[in-house]
């Protein structure tokens, strides 16, 4: 597997524009992700870097609105605040109750106090043991 390409303001500059909330690479509106050298990111990962080179580990939508890029709607935030701010899916109440959706394992996680309380296939299963923890 390959080593995602290091972003940098200076680097991303020579590549990419923006306007009003918009990402253009070649005159050309970004609809979609990003692909630099043989890595994609999000196109807010993208805009955020364009104004401020700052390290981040995710990029937050204020609004909640992903569709509003505007650098005033970006802000940076850490791998917890993100999944605490996480919308709730179909099978459980809150994002912020400790029921998470691992993407890579392809199942539930209840987690407590930091502490993981189990795996499940089922997101309302999940909750239940996070309930019974309650």
């Amino acid at each position: 597997m390959r080593t995602p390409p290091k972003l940098n303001q200076a680097n991303l500059l020579t590549k990419f524009t923006y306007k009003n909330g918009e990402l253009y690479r070649d005159n050309a509106k970004v609809n979609s992700k990003v692909s630099v050298g043989y890595h994609q990111y999000p196109r807010e990962n993208i805009i955020y870097i364009l104004h401020s080179n700052t390290p981040f580990e995710r990029i937050d939508h204020i609004d909640g609105d992903i569709s509003n890029n505007r650098i005033e709607n970006l802000a940076p935030i850490t791998e917890h605040e993100y999944q605490t701010n996480c919308k709730a899916g179909k099978y459980y109440a809150s994002a912020r109750d400790g029921v998470h959706w691992d993407k890579h394992a392809q199942i539930y996680t209840a987690i407590k106090d930091g502490k993981l309380l189990g795996r499940f296939k089922h997101g309302n299963e999940a909750q239940e043991e996070l309930d019974k923890w309650n």
